[in-house]
């Protein structure tokens, strides 16, 4: 056993301990050339793979904000230890979300992502299977009002092929960039986002509470609901004047049929 304690060991190990990686690859980001996308104004930017594991040496540069790490989170055996939600929407105010998360007392720190959206992250007392951390990260987004906003869950699945490698996510703390934030809005230190997520790494029961939590969210969308995204995602927004010309048109169908 490792007798060292997290005071004597390096950010960076400390960092790598939080993050196992997949083996097969790792990338960094090239921002030569990088530019806000139209729309929405996130930022594309280049990724380099290197088809080796990530090192300690990675990440010292990672910290040291000389290459921005990018690391597949689930193994070659199908398991990770974080689940993620990698939040899209620039109009959430990250503030609100910090205060939601500590009213229901959720195990979850909040980062700042290369675009300057928020990731949402959920470190684990052990490796759990992939499957599990997908679900409690959609649990989570759920919880939280989320789901229907433009977000993507993390890990992703590890393939069977060795060629294909696991779509990565960015790490925080490139240097002074991808911060926790606190609920003032302040920024974490690294050294306050490392004791936070080693004194909170989820357990088990924890994990089952939130899927648990996130499917009576899901249940409580109500039929009328899923038809109503539904009409939007084939026909627009529903406006009011469509509504009444809808409704309408289903009365006098009714009445021809009674």
């Amino acid at each position: 056993m490792d007798a060292r304690t997290p005071d004597t060991v390096t950010s960076a190990e400390r960092m790598m301990r939080l993050f196992p990686a997949n083996n097969r690859s790792h990338a960094y980001i090239d921002y030569k050339g990088a530019k806000e996308r139209t729309g929405d104004c996130k930022l594309q930017v280049k990724y380099i793979t290197v088809r080796k594991p990530v090192t300690l040496k990675e990440w010292h540069e990672h910290l040291e904000q000389k290459r921005h790490l990018t690391l597949g989170l689930a193994n070659e055996e199908g398991l990770s230890a974080v689940s993620c939600v990698d939040v899209d929407d620039y109009s959430i105010d990250a503030i609100q979300l910090i205060k939601d998360i500590l009213r229901q007392n959720l195990p979850i720190v909040v980062t700042r992502s290369k675009s300057r959206g928020a990731h949402l992250f959920m470190f684990h007392d052990q490796p759990i299977s992939v499957d599990e951390a997908i679900a409690v990260a959609e649990g989570t987004a759920r919880t939280l009002g989320l789901a229907d906003k433009k977000v993507e869950y993390f890990p992703k699945p590890t393939s069977a092929d060795p060629a294909k490698l696991v779509k990565g996510l960015n790490m925080p703390y490139f240097g002074s960039e991808g911060p926790a934030l606190k609920r003032t809005g302040a920024e974490m230190t690294l050294h306050e986002f490392l004791s936070f997520a080693e004194k909170n790494l989820t357990t088990a029961e924890q994990r089952a509470a939130i899927i648990a939590a996130g499917k009576q969210k899901r249940r409580e969308t109500t039929p009328q609901d899923e038809g109503r995204k539904h009409w939007r995602s084939r026909h627009g927004p529903v406006h009011a004047t469509r509504l009444l010309h809808v409704s309408a048109h289903l009365s006098a169908a009714d009445r021809r049929q009674s």
